[in-house]
């Protein structure tokens, strides 16, 4: 390749970045001014109340919340005293309630903090359920908790702490208690 050759591909590939780099920077401008910021509210809506049912029609899941607020950049919602309800038709609905909560854009994933809890009204052959802790991943869709928090799972007089939880809540309740398991059993 001789000298003008490579001057005239040099200056060529000077150009093409150079236009390049403006294009880039006159999109990347105009996107920003249109991208909302990760804090700014698309909408909010007080005492909201939600309800997903089954293909037949029976509630599946219950969401109700003192205050809801959505976030445009994300789509995510952010609840004050969420109260999230999971029903099954063959024994009482497991009632879940905290202080805050965090719902992501598809509702698959719903995150609990400060004062969780989960309880189970008693059936005719099982006593009431009550698991307290500080934060509680929910998949709604799965009747699925997890947390890696410390845990009080009391079932009638019966009193289990842990450190970290996962399982299924519902029919059948499948509960694995992550470390250091204590349990506190009363004699009738």
């Amino acid at each position: 390749m001789t000298i003008p050759t490579r001057f005239w591909l040099f200056l060529a590939l000077t150009i093409s970045a150079v236009v390049s780099w403006n294009i880039l920077d006159i999109s990347t401008s105009k996107r920003d001014k249109k991208t909302p910021s990760s804090r700014q509210i698309d909408f909010y809506a007080k005492n909201i109340n939600t309800l997903q049912t089954n293909a037949q029609g029976q509630p599946q899941n219950r969401l109700i919340a003192k205050v809801a607020t959505h976030f445009e950049k994300d789509d995510h919602t952010e609840l004050e005293q969420p109260i999230a309800t999971l029903y099954d038709t063959n024994s009482p609905p497991w009632v879940i309630k905290a202080e805050r909560g965090l719902v992501t854009a598809e509702g698959k994933r719903i995150t609990l903090q400060r004062n969780v809890s989960i309880y189970r009204e008693p059936t005719k052959t099982a006593p009431e359920i009550l698991i307290t802790t500080e934060s509680l991943l929910i998949k709604p869709d799965k009747n699925y908790a997890e947390t890696s928090d410390p845990i009080r799972f009391r079932s009638g007089d019966n009193v289990i702490n842990s450190i970290g939880m996962n399982g299924y809540i519902g029919r059948p309740m499948k509960i694995e208690l992550l470390s250091n398991v204590r349990g506190e059993y009363e004699a009738p």
